[in-house]
């Protein structure tokens, strides 16, 4: 038997069905007092979920929320890659200017790689990492978390080579190098520290007030989330390495709330006109015209899919996902992770920023992205298919429970925001479900949800005051307009009236449309907001169901 929740609640109507998907999804992930994650969700440039879980770090266990930093780690080289680019539109740069023109000094073998080479990962450029290790074999420790590798350090290994991975514009491999040096490059161009040059071109204009390069000793990073490893006796702080301290390639940190207007940028082309941005979004192709391979070899570090096709513009992943366009970047190191997931043409845009290393953020990420974009399990309609249903509109709804429901849904007004009253089916929706519904339109069941919704309107329900909306209804109606106290205040005769069935008239004059009744319960009314007053909150949510 199909019985419905009712849910009275202020807000926009999908704030519940992304709470409940996104939570369901990330159920488990984090554990109270952990570190954990925060994950921003945008459509068509609107926030639509923006959440923290777990603590920054350990010793004050204060909460992650939308304007912690996290270290950005690779997500960093879009910041790095969008800096250069404004540098080329300034005439300052071209992208065919050589390594050796942009940096005087650097050896021969770098008049055959360009700028362009170094943003798409095409230049052939050695692996600093690597040579830090051989630096070490031969002199010993170096490099700690203490004594960190800086970027003219890796300037320095570069030009103590003779030659490249392999000659620049045939081949591709993923170089932090590349970006190590890129930002060398945009300082010097910019005649300023690159920190300098992030912060005057990007940040500044765009309002990213909360982000910066950090640089250990010359400036600090408020409300800070640190790194951490999960290991069996739990977890331990792995906040920096050795090569933490490098900005081209990862040292930018940042918080959701920046995020969301770099996001803003992106979607408008507010730092760059969309002609200016197209080399970026467009996938490079080797000097043969052929598209680029990862390397061959083991998976693992930064070799994702070895021999695998790769598509890389400027700072960005372009590979489609599910046949949508998708630009993308993943960011790991020490303790924390990061990902940036955008479909532009679905408006899609997720964040996710960790400060442990333990959780599959791509997976994750994506997870998010199917749960938002609609892709309903068992073949329901899509959720933009509405039709109306008296003075309401049906239509199946993705609320992370595993298969879609259908809803039922109002807009009601009043003085400060528009209010929704939604009817939701818990159990799965099938496709048989929908279409009877589609089919019948349920004219009846729509007369009856206009009743409810005019004592839903009434002047007391506009004015806040719950108790004398309560009055206008029927002893089994008024309990689902009455607020009640948060669960743990209530007693369990309270509990048991919460549960108690709708009265026969009522379920006699709301059924389906075939004799099965609808039953209702409904969400408290929130007194955070107005201390001593009960009115609507959009932070509302907790519902019960009653069973006919």
């Amino acid at each position: 038997m199909l019985a419905l929740v009712l849910l009275l609640f202020a807000g926009a109507a999908p704030a519940i069905d992304r709470d409940a998907a996104t939570s369901a999804l990330l159920k488990g992930f984090v554990a109270d007092g952990e570190p954990g994650l925060a994950v921003l969700v945008r459509r068509n440039g609107r926030t639509v979920f923006e959440r923290g879980y777990g603590v920054r770090e350990l010793r004050t266990r204060a909460p992650i929320d939308p304007r912690t930093r996290f270290r950005l780690a690779s997500v960093t080289k879009q910041m790095t890659a969008a800096a250069i680019m404004t540098l080329v539109r300034d005439g300052r740069l071209r992208y065919e200017d050589t390594l050796t023109q942009a940096l005087p000094g650097f050896p021969a073998y770098g008049s055959g790689v360009t700028i362009r080479h170094l943003l798409t990962h095409t230049s052939g450029l050695p692996d600093y990492e690597q040579l830090m290790e051989n630096a070490e074999k031969e002199k010993g420790t170096i490099w700690t978390p203490d004594r960190q590798i800086r970027d003219d350090e890796v300037l320095a290994l570069l030009e103590k080579e003779t030659r490249g991975l392999f000659t620049p514009g045939t081949s591709w491999a993923y170089s932090n190098s590349g970006y190590v040096v890129l930002g060398l490059v945009a300082a010097r161009a910019a005649g300023r520290p690159f920190g300098d040059v992030l912060r005057e071109r990007i940040f500044a204009p765009l309002g990213m007030t909360r982000t910066l390069a950090y640089e250990k000793g010359k400036n600090e990073v408020p409300d800070r989330a640190y790194g951490h490893t999960k290991e069996p006796p739990g977890f331990r702080v792995t906040d920096q390495s050795s090569t933490s301290a490098t900005l081209g390639d990862g040292g930018v940190y940042s918080c959701l709330e920046d995020l969301a207007k770099w996001d803003e940028a992106l979607r408008t082309n507010a730092l760059l006109s969309e002609a200016e941005m197209a080399p970026a979004l467009t996938p490079v192709r080797l000097t043969d015209g052929s598209p680029p391979l990862w390397p061959k070899g083991e998976q693992g570090g930064d070799n994702l899919f070895p021999g695998q096709p790769v598509a890389y513009g400027f700072g960005w992943f372009l590979d489609p996902w599910r046949g949508r366009p998708r630009a993308w970047h993943h960011g790991e190191t020490m303790g924390f992770r990061s990902i940036v997931e955008r479909f532009p043409a679905d408006g899609l845009s997720v964040v996710v920023l960790a400060n442990r290393g333990d959780i599959d953020l791509k997976s994750l990420a994506l997870q998010i992205a199917e749960a938002e974009l609609g892709r309903a399990q068992g073949g329901a309609a899509p959720h933009e298919d509405r039709i109306p249903v008296g003075g309401a509109t049906l239509y199946v709804r993705d609320v992370g429970r595993g298969q879609p429901v259908l809803a039922l849904e109002y807009a009601i007004r009043h003085p400060e925001r528009v209010s929704h009253l939604i009817l939701m089916n818990p159990g799965p929706a099938s496709v048989a479900d929908y279409r009877q519904f589609r089919k019948e339109r349920l004219e009846k069941l729509g007369a009856d949800l206009d009743r409810l919704r005019a004592v839903a309107a009434t002047d007391a329900f506009k004015a806040g005051d719950p108790d004398a909306a309560s009055g206008a209804l029927r002893p089994s109606e008024s309990r689902l307009a009455r607020g009640r106290g948060s669960a743990d205040r209530r007693t369990p005769r309270h509990r048991a009236r919460s549960r108690r069935r709708p009265c026969a008239g009522m379920r006699d004059s709301s059924t389906r449309g075939d004799g099965r009744p609808w039953a209702f319960s409904a969400c408290r009314w929130s007194r955070r907001r107005w201390p001593g007053r009960g009115r609507p909150d959009a932070g509302c949510g907790r519902t019960r169901t009653t069973r006919p």
